[in-house]
């Protein structure tokens, strides 16, 4: 499997050595670009089959730790949020702005855990037989 590895990055380089010559306007490298990132899923996708199922469920728990690391960041309603209804004033005002700022700023991490949680846990022997 490691020759298999071995044989997607070398091509991998070649396209990518391909498209860095190429001008943006060619038509060909949206196509190459394309067969790029198929290529690199699948090497990914190899890779981390060829891994210990603890290793890969260490990172997946670490990855979980994070996402939930980052959730605890948001600011709860408060006690007068909980317990009135907002008159003239919105209790819970100063929070919104906040929590939009913590989404926002972890919006891009939050993404790539997710989409490494998606790839290890397809990776794990129970994922595959279900």
């Amino acid at each position: 499997m490691s020759e298999l590895v071995d044989n997607l990055v070398n091509e991998i380089r070649v396209l990518s050595r391909d498209i860095a010559g190429m001008d943006d306007d060619n038509p060909r490298r949206a196509d190459l670009i394309h067969e790029r990132e198929q290529l690199r899923i699948r090497a990914r996708h190899l890779a981390d089959a060829s891994r210990h199922p603890d290793a890969v469920q260490r990172q997946i728990e670490a990855l979980e730790d994070r996402l939930d690391e980052i959730e605890r960041m948001q600011i709860e309603p408060g006690w007068s949020e909980r317990h009135h209804a907002p008159r003239i004033q919105d209790p819970g005002a100063y929070r919104y702005g906040i929590n939009r700022a913590i989404t926002d700023d972890h919006a891009d991490e939050v993404a790539s855990i997710k989409a490494q949680l998606e790839r290890l846990r397809s990776t794990r022997p129970d994922a595959r037989e279900g």
